[in-house]
């Protein structure tokens, strides 16, 4: 993401973040020790009991495929809403498990591609745009997912003979709107729907960002001030328009480029950069 994408650093003091519409808020960090990706999640998931939190951590959500210890993930699992918004149609999705009792809220907003939240491989074989491991906390929130731009929820997806990574398709819905300020707008309007539509303890309001995601979340979290706890996961680092300049760099030093070779493609990339 571009962008006025705010800095989320590991802190090692409690500092705070102005916010557009009130009073300074306390921002704690925290700092994970070693541990499975999930065990990582869990413990991330843990500090929802400070009032704002931006973790920054190496964590990386799995995509499990049907098998790994969790049940799969079915459409009617969900509630499914469309709503009209400033940044045009917003489709979310509620895990349906205690719609009627008043719960705190959990926004998730996944990372960049415009994976589906669910991706049929195959008759056992799914990849899932989110964290499933959130689910766990279906008892105690109402967890929230929201669609990319012109993403179906589930699709059939297939598979790269070569890489093994699903083929995903591009709409181009998600080419128009792929920036921060749909994601914040949407995000915005989904936490002030759910907050009117569903029971929700409006007092625990948290957005978790994961990649991408974990560069918006804290904006969302200025702008919005119903927001109370923030968590952005492995959201910190450069953002993607580094990563080939990065890669031609390292083929370069490790010989199996010329430095010239790797220049000619980071001038092609910032050429198409300056189109986009």
């Amino acid at each position: 993401m571009t962008g006025n994408t705010p800095a989320v650093q590991a802190l090692t003091t409690p500092r705070a973040i102005a916010t557009t519409n009130g009073p300074q808020r306390p921002v704690r960090s925290l700092r994970h020790g070693a541990g499975t990706r999930r065990h990582r999640i869990i413990e991330m998931m843990r500090a929802l009991r400070e009032p704002i939190v931006i973790a920054a951590t190496l964590a990386v959500l799995t995509h499990a495929p049907v098998g790994a210890g969790l049940a799969a993930q079915e459409p009617s699992d969900f509630r499914h809403v469309t709503i009209a918004t400033r940044v045009g149609p917003v489709t979310y999705h509620v895990y349906d498990r205690h719609l009627t009792r008043r719960l705190p809220v959990l926004l998730f907003l996944q990372g960049s591609t415009p994976m589906p939240l669910i991706g049929v491989l195959g008759p056992d074989s799914r990849r899932y745009g989110f964290s499933r491991d959130l689910l766990q906390y279906a008892d105690r929130y109402h967890v929230v997912l929201i669609d990319k731009p012109g993403v179906p929820f589930v699709d059939t997806l297939r598979v790269d003979t070569i890489t093994g990574d699903p083929i995903v398709p591009v709409p181009s819905a998600y080419t128009a709107n792929n920036h921060q300020g749909w994601r914040v707008g949407a995000a915005a309007a989904v936490l002030d729907d759910v907050l009117r539509r569903v029971p929700s303890d409006s007092t625990r309001v948290v957005v978790v960002g994961y990649s991408e995601g974990g560069q918006v979340a804290p904006r969302v979290a200025v702008e919005n001030p119903r927001v109370t706890h923030l968590v952005s996961i492995n959201g910190a680092g450069l953002n993607q328009f580094y990563d080939g300049v990065i890669g031609a760099r390292l083929r370069a030093a490790a010989g199996r480029t010329t430095r010239r070779q790797a220049q000619a493609t980071i001038d092609s990339l910032f050429a198409v950069y300056r189109r986009i």
